[in-house]
């Protein structure tokens, strides 16, 4: 039933998927030099490791950490507002297609993390990982929670707890609540990053801010119109 409505979603939404693609992949090109995607290891189902792709953000050159902080100087213009919006994961409708995820689901984690939480990742991996989960709405802004953290550890073991308390309760209409709040949150986050980020950013950038989030915008109202009311 969940590949069935996984595959489904897909469908829909193809259409959209293939033409913000787009809009963005352009945007990465034009705004840096560096392949427009990136790839990173993660463990999915059963401990199974695989590249899990997303759009750049960092500079060619970046070096450091794994886990991006909020205003992390790697970021590139376009990079930032990716992290704001999470359209960095967009390419990973390719994974759900596969079977490697869901669209909701435990997030995948890096192998080095799930190491450090191995009885409770056993239990977490029993299921197919996906792009959104509880841990996306409960830390929509973890890159500013991990700015006044020592380290990415200190808020993995909240992740962990959150994910094993879907893989434990998990439903469809949880599922169709966590989809609901992981469309909704990312604009109202985007929106006050997006105001800051204009007003500083170098005139050339303005221009693709605002076609994208202007796309933004008419992908919500068609969505809003031909999805009713959220149950």
């Amino acid at each position: 039933m969940r590949r069935a409505l996984d595959l489904a979603l897909v469908v829909v939404t193809l259409p959209v998927v293939v033409v913000l693609g787009a809009i963005i992949a352009l945007a990465v090109f034009l705004d840096s030099p560096g392949p427009v995607f990136y790839r990173s290891v993660r463990v999915g189902k059963g401990g199974r490791q695989f590249g899990m792709l997303k759009f750049r953000k960092m500079h060619k050159q970046a070096r450091g950490p794994m886990i991006t902080a909020f205003e992390d100087v790697r970021l590139t213009p376009i990079g930032q507002f990716l992290q704001a919006t999470r359209l960095d994961e967009l390419p990973q409708f390719w994974h759900v297609l596969r079977g490697q995820m869901s669209i909701v689901g435990p997030r995948p984690e890096l192998p080095e993390f799930v190491a450090l939480h191995s009885g409770e990742y056993e239990e977490i991996l029993s299921v197919v990982p996906g792009l959104t989960g509880l841990v996306q709405v409960q830390f929509i802004e973890e890159s500013r929670l991990l700015a006044h953290v020592a380290s990415y550890e200190e808020i993995l073991p909240q992740k962990v707890a959150l994910d094993l308390t879907y893989v434990r309760r998990r439903s469809m209409p949880m599922d169709a609540a966590i989809l609901g709040r992981t469309l909704v949150l990312p604009f109202t986050v985007f929106w006050h990053r997006a105001v800051a980020t204009v007003r500083s950013a170098p005139r050339p950038h303005v221009l693709a801010y605002s076609v994208v989030a202007m796309t933004l915008l008419a992908i919500a109202v068609v969505f809003a119109a031909q999805s009713g009311p959220l149950r």
